[in-house]
């Protein structure tokens, strides 16, 4: 038995994700990060039965962005296909965020018109009350969290692109906070998506 395999055969047994799980020799990340064995497995089965689904079924009606390896390929590739479709130039296009009343992809009847529904995120140190709407009739803003909760669930959003001229000026509004998105819960630019225009209360 080689050191390698000894190695991966104790962080089995201590519930830890073996290294050479989660990066390649050279130090890039090779599948996603989990602070332990179990999450990481029932990752790999999620993201399985999503890709299985994608494939014998055709694209889902909302997708499991967690389950990406890449997401913002995922999300160059939908903004191609919106500014194609308008015939805008990409470098003129940013992203939009509509967050829907639905609570989970179950809830998804049928794939977004335009852009991509999107579910699994959450949210930290803020939650989503869907009760509140706001002059313009938009309806949902962030909201401060309840008791001692520190994450909540956002619904069912929709991403999607417009000019980046109409973004920005959305961006700009006083109601509107720019909510980073990362692949994981750390706060730093090597896991960050994109920035979500999230109406806010607070």
């Amino acid at each position: 038995m080689t050191e390698e395999l000894q190695k991966a055969m104790g962080d089995i047994f201590d519930a830890r994700v073996p290294g050479p799980w989660l990066r390649t020799p050279a130090g890039d990340e090779f599948s996603w990060l989990s602070p332990s064995l179990g999450p990481w497995f029932a990752g790999l089965q999620e993201r399985d039965a999503q890709l299985r689904s994608w494939i014998n079924d055709g694209a889902p009606n909302s997708y499991w962005m967690t389950g990406f390896f890449n997401p913002q390929a995922f999300l160059t590739a939908m903004k191609q296909t919106v500014a194609r479709k308008h015939k805008w130039a990409l470098d003129a296009v940013d992203y939009d965020v509509e967050v829907k009343e639905m609570a989970g992809a179950q809830a998804v009847r049928a794939a977004a018109e335009e852009g991509v529904f999107v579910h699994g995120l959450f949210i930290e140190g803020a939650r989503w009350n869907a009760n509140f709407k706001s002059r313009d009739g938009k309806k949902g803003s962030l909201d401060e969290l309840q008791g001692k909760q520190r994450v909540d669930s956002l619904p069912v959003i929709r991403i999607t692109v417009v000019k980046a001229s109409a973004a920005e000026s959305h961006a700009n509004s006083s109601s509107v906070y720019m909510c980073p998105l990362y692949r994981y819960a750390r706060r730093t630019d090597l896991h960050i998506v994109f920035s979500a225009p999230l109406n806010t209360l607070v």
